[in-house]
């Protein structure tokens, strides 16, 4: 009789430990929906600008000479529902465009334009200037 319980147990364990490896090794990311304009490539894990709370905005500046970036993160990591402000400060006239979210900004020369956003939808987002499609930066939303 002990034998049998044994057995049982063994095979209980068996199925327990089998069913955890198989469900550590799911991914829900392709199934994932994405807006347009959005990247699904997550891989980018650097940050370059720290995560903003609920409370604080994220401050993001950034410099653009002749349609190109001169200084700002290539790639900034916050949490979702977090306040995301962008600062663009041109030489020359341009549109600011956050691809997701589909809002814009006008920039006029020399005068910081602002783009403020909840960042509530998770993933990736190219941050670009129309005239040139140069991207300043990508927003990456957590959670």
């Amino acid at each position: 009789m002990r034998t049998v319980v044994r057995r049982k147990s063994l095979i209980i364990a068996a199925c327990a430990v089998a069913s955890c490896a198989l469900v550590g090794c799911g991914s829900d990311d392709s199934a994932e929906e994405h807006p347009a304009g959005h990247t699904s490539d997550h891989t980018t894990s650097a940050a370059a600008a720290p995560s903003a709370s609920a409370q604080e905005p994220a401050q993001l500046v950034f410099a653009v000479v002749d349609g190109r970036k001169t200084s700002g993160p290539d790639t900034v990591e916050v949490q979702r529902g977090a306040v995301v402000v962008l600062q663009v400060t041109s030489d020359k006239a341009d549109e600011l465009h956050l691809h997701g979210y589909d809002q814009t900004a006008e920039l006029q020369p020399g005068v910081p334009g602002k783009l403020e956003f909840k960042a509530d939808i998770p993933g990736t987002f190219e941050v670009e200037l129309h005239s040139t499609d140069a991207v300043l930066t990508q927003v990456r939303v957590a959670g």
